[in-house]
């Protein structure tokens, strides 16, 4: 079994990968925020999306009202339980496309976009939706993505990141951009002022909210060329967190969800996934087990980076799931294991 597999890097980095190889580069992650119920996840390989309802051991193709023709970059899922039916992909070239049924069809949402290339999509539980073009242009919709209009922004802003939303600062939003400056929406999207700017030039790959200050002033940022930082007060002043973190490229970060009391949180980066901090970040562990890699990643002609979204799936035993260039990893034990789930079964085969 062989194919050729146009894959996505995603926001933070702009370019294509391709791949000959029998396994799917996973591009984009998304799971249902009932998934402890309904066990409901998405990926994204290429132009193709598919649903698994057993926490990733099968998969089906999802293709009714889909026509798009360029690769999907990424997956948002309304994040409320009673609304978990309500999802997005984003494509770099056909826009965005919505399902009110949990997959079972689709429709092209465009109207107000300027740019049909969108990196990424992003849901909140007040019903607004983002989404972020190749330039880095944002733009917002509170009607479901039925219309779009751009968010009010600083001129000379390029986004590359967008931190996913909390309980406790559900209408704030945080922008990174591509020279290491930080931007602050309190009003779901909509407007945006600049707070702050890291002490580097650097382009911000991954932001995340430190729920366990309700302000909302403490958070986590990662950068390109420049590791991981943490500010404590809105971005005023700002301090490197890389104890055990030697990679300086961070691709995403997760909290988990009971990171008040656990203080745990999740990096990946370009070459190396995963690290673990138990102690919010001042000391790092890697633990790899059961992860592979691919050399292809590493050549000049594909240059994409091995390991791209970490998402916590909030459950008793934290089940965890990792999208990389060399497929789908599953962790059932905190991210300390790893096992590689199968996403071409040979029901897949077409001839």
């Amino acid at each position: 079994l062989a194919q050729i597999i146009l894959s996505l890097s995603l926001l933070s980095y702009g370019h294509y990968a391709l791949a000959h190889h029998p396994h799917d580069v996973i591009d984009a992650l998304a799971a249902s925020p009932a998934y402890s119920e309904d066990k409901t996840v998405f990926i994204a390989s290429s132009e193709h999306l598919f649903k698994s309802g057993n926490g990733g051991h099968s998969w089906k193709e999802l293709t009714n009202g889909l026509d798009h023709s360029h690769p999907i970059s990424s997956i948002a899922i309304k994040p409320s339980k009673n609304d978990s039916s309500t999802l997005f992909i984003s494509t770099l070239g056909n826009g965005i496309y919505r399902s009110s049924n949990a997959g079972k069809s689709w429709k092209s949402v465009n109207v107000g976009l300027k740019n049909l290339e969108i990196v990424k999509v992003s849901t909140r539980s007040s019903g607004a939706v983002m989404a972020i073009d190749t330039t880095g242009r944002p733009y917002i919709s509170n009607n479901d993505g039925e219309s779009w209009q751009q968010a009010t922004f600083p001129q000379g802003i390029v986004i590359t990141s967008l931190s996913a939303e909390t309980l406790s600062t559900a209408t704030r939003i945080l922008a990174g951009d591509s020279s290491g400056r930080i931007l602050l929406s309190i009003d779901n999207g909509n407007n945006w002022e600049t707070i702050g700017r890291l002490p580097v030039n650097t382009k911000i790959t991954a932001l995340a909210f430190d729920t366990s200050d309700p302000s909302g002033s403490s958070y986590f940022i990662g950068t390109r060329k420049k590791g991981l930082y943490k500010t404590a007060d809105n971005g005023k002043s700002f301090q490197p967190i890389d104890n055990g973190l030697p990679a300086s490229h961070i691709v995403s970060l997760a909290l988990s969800p009971n990171f008040i009391k656990d203080r745990t949180v999740y990096a990946t980066t370009w070459y190396d996934a995963i690290f673990k901090s138990s102690d919010g970040g001042d000391s790092w562990i890697k633990y790899d087990a059961g992860l592979s890699t691919d050399e292809q990643a590493d050549t000049a002609k594909y240059r994409s980076p091995h390991f791209r979204q970490v998402k916590i799936v909030t459950n008793g035993n934290q089940t965890m799931f990792l999208a990389g260039f060399d497929g789908l990893f599953k962790s059932t034990d905190n991210g300390q294991s790893w096992r590689e789930m199968e996403t071409l079964p040979v029901s897949q085969i077409k001839g």
